[in-house]
């Protein structure tokens, strides 16, 4: 849990949902145009229809590891440390 607070901690929620947002959209509009090369059987579909696949595959995932999976990496394998966080005042 505290890897993960680390890593919103220093965004703005509104920052993040604008990121996911922007990076969602690039990724289905890529995947919406290549959705006649994927599904298409005229000449040439042979050589379309792989290529087509794993492109629109790979704009599909490419969100969901940028936006999750790489902080989370970076976090782990860094060498530098958590923030620490501010002390609080219990007395009072």
């Amino acid at each position: 849990m505290k890897l993960i607070t680390a890593i919103i901690r220093p965004f703005k929620l509104d920052d993040i949902r604008k990121a996911i947002g922007d990076v969602g959209v690039r990724g289905i509009v890529a995947c919406v145009g290549l959705i006649p090369a994927a599904f298409s059987t005229g000449i040439g579909s042979q050589v379309q229809r792989p290529l087509a696949l794993v492109v629109v595959g790979g704009m599909l995932l490419a969100p969901v590891l940028i936006l999750l999976v790489l902080p989370v990496l970076i976090l782990k394998f860094s060498k530098a440390e958590l923030p620490a966080e501010p002390a609080r005042d219990v007395g009072q």
